[in-house]
Formats: structure tokens, sequence, C-alpha cells
């Protein structure tokens, strides 16, 4: 079934979803891949709960659904829980089968296409930096104007952070950050630290392949993917394993800022077993346009599974 904007129709789509999404050949999908200490049922429910609460997110395309699921699965990160604010399913518009859609008529011309596309938010990367068990602790800060600090390197190796309100008493944006930092207390030895100075954070911002996309976190959770940005860019530092999740998490974000699409990720779905559930999926009347060639998303209208501002 096309998505339709509808109540009745965004209730059918859902329940038809969540009918899809136990079938035996999704489970078998989402069990081959998961995590030792993955739910692979907890996590398809979250998934299904975060779809049907979205109007925007309940139409996109099975495919970029399932595919959502699997890297939480294989991350061990919860879908779509905002409380926990690990694992983020941003929908963007996919204007390519949209407007193919629309000339053939299989959808309204006020309908949409929509890609999910997995977000993990920084307190997601911070749990897997602990799970690695080579850390015990995190401090992700931002830096403004009005603070104290310094960063000292060489034999001193030092940072020192004293906060202090706004001088105006107003919030703070986006465009007041001085810097960005995390510091990392190591199991073994003295705490690390990593600073990324606002030209180098807007620079990571510009690289991004979604930053030109008004409901990409760049945009609407600036602040948030500044605190992250250090966070990322520490790890590559720590001696991981490529079977560590965060490990796992930093190539998948890596390939996808470099306009990697998620259909294109090697996420260890048996490609036959994937094939089998997109024709269930045509035969449950879900499908909108899953099979066909996957471009780079285009801009749309706000999502709401964003959640908190600092959960990016």
């Amino acid at each position: 079934m096309p998505p339709r904007k509808t109540k009745a129709d965004l209730a059918t789509r859902a329940n038809n979803l969540t009918a899809w999404f136990g079938q035996r050949n999704q489970r078998n999908i989402i069990e081959s891949v998961a995590a030792r200490h993955v739910d692979p049922v907890a996590f398809t429910t979250l998934m299904i709960y975060a779809a049907q609460r979205s109007p925007t997110l309940i139409e996109s395309t099975p495919e970029s659904l399932l595919r959502c699921l699997v890297m939480s699965s294989r991350l061990g990160l919860e879908p779509g829980n905002e409380v926990l604010g690990q694992f983020y399913i941003v929908p963007y518009k996919n204007t390519r089968l949209t407007n193919t859609a629309r000339r053939g008529g299989q959808i309204g011309q006020n309908d949409t296409i929509r890609d999910a596309t997995p977000i993990v938010g920084y307190k997601g990367l911070i749990t897997l930096e602990m799970r690695s068990k080579l850390v015990t602790a995190v401090k992700a800060r931002l830096v403004y104007p009005e603070d104290e600090y310094q960063v000292y390197e060489g034999t001193r190796n030092e940072l020192v952070h004293v906060p202090h309100p706004a001088a105006d008493g107003k919030p703070r944006t986006a465009a007041d950050v001085v810097a960005a930092y995390v510091v990392n207390f190591m199991a073994e030895g003295p705490p690390q630290f990593l600073v990324m100075d606002f030209e180098e954070l807007e620079k990571k911002r510009q690289r991004a392949a979604s930053s030109n996309k008004k409901d990409s976190p760049w945009n609407t959770d600036r602040e948030a993917m500044y605190r992250k940005s250090p966070i990322r860019a520490i790890a590559n530092f720590m001696p991981l394993q490529a079977e560590m999740e965060i490990a796992k998490a930093i190539v998948y974000e890596d390939q996808m800022e470099r306009g990697t699409t998620l259909g294109e990720l090697d996420l260890g779905i048996d490609p036959t077993m994937e094939a089998d559930a997109m024709a269930e999926a045509e035969e449950m009347g879900i499908s909108t346009g899953a099979g066909e060639p996957t471009e780079p998303p285009e801009p749309s209208e706000p999502s709401t599974t964003q959640g908190e501002d600092d959960a990016f």
C-alpha cells in the first residue's frame, strides 16, 4: 500500500509493517546479525513503535526500515528510544521514487516516499566506548565565550575548563560555540582528551553528505553534533578491534558521511534473505519502491523522530 496522509491509511500501513516485521524471514535476518546481548524481538518492537508514532517515518521504504533495524541490532543500540538517545532514525525524502510514484499515479501529489536513515547519537557513541572496557567514563562538553578555558599539550598535557553563564543571560546557540571536547577516563593510564575548535567542527559539518538537508541533525541539532564530533575523533586513537561495536559504528558513519547510501553498506545481511523479505513486503502491500536503486535522499520537512536537542 502506498503511503497516505489520512490517519486511517497510516494506521493500516503501520499494522501491515507490524505484521511484516513479525514474519519469520525478517526475524531470521535480525537474529543473524544482532549483537550477542540484543533481544531481536524487543529491538523490532522499538522500531515498529518509532514508525507508528511518526507520520513521516511510516512513509519510509520497508528496505530502509529493515536496514536501520539491522544496523541498530549489530551495534546493540536501541532504535528510536528517545529516552536513551543512542540511535535515531531520520526519514529523508526520496525525491526520485516520490516523483516516479506520483507520475504513475501510485501515490497522491501530496504524498511522499522516504528513506529511513540511521543516526548514532553521541550518547550511543559513549555507550559503545564504555562497552569496549577501555574507558570507564566519558565527558563531552561545549565551550562558550565566557568560559575559562585552557589547553596544555606536550609534557603537561592538561585541559582546564571552568564554565560560566552567558553574559546577557540568554540561552546559548550553536553560533556561540567556541570549541567542543571529550575526556575519556581510561581503565588503565591517565585520562585522554581531544579538543576541536569551531573551525574544525564546521569543516566536519561541511564534509557531511547530509549537511545540505534541512532536517539533518547538523542543522536541527548542531550543538549535539558538535559534541559528538570529538567523541568520534578520539575513538580513532583508541586500540580498537574490528569486531568492537564502536569500530563498526565509525566505519558505517564514515561511509555515510562520504555519501554512501544505506543500501550500499555491508551490514552482513544475506542478500537472498533480504530479497525474499522485500518480495514479501510487496505481497503484503507495503512496498514503496524497495528494490530499485536508492539515490542520496533530498531535503524534506523536519522529522518528528529526532528526540531531545542533545540526542545526536
